[in-house]
């Protein structure tokens, strides 16, 4: 079994756009900063990492709810596989 990979999600209890959307998602905390502002956040980065969300712990502010979820992926053969078998073919 491949070694699990993890996103964060990022839940505002008010939306921050006029957009209405409330989750968002993202690959890593950092991440989550090149698209919002502490201030729409309600904290910096480096307040998510004091609080461990980056090792499982939850983030809950008045602004907004930070957590780390599991990101489930399908396992692939190997695609090099796939290529030797059709070039044998020939």
């Amino acid at each position: 079994m491949a070694k699990q990979k993890y996103i964060y999600r990022l839940r505002f209890i008010t939306p921050p756009t006029d957009e209405g959307v409330f989750d968002y998602y993202f690959s890593s905390l950092a991440a989550i900063y090149d698209v919002f502002t502490a201030k729409q956040v309600g904290c910096g980065a480096q307040h998510l990492y004091n609080c461990k969300v980056s090792e499982g712990n939850s983030y809950k502010g008045k602004k907004a709810l930070v957590t780390r979820e599991v990101l489930h992926l399908k396992e692939q053969a190997n695609p090099h596989s796939k290529i030797m078998a059709r070039t044998n073919e020939k």
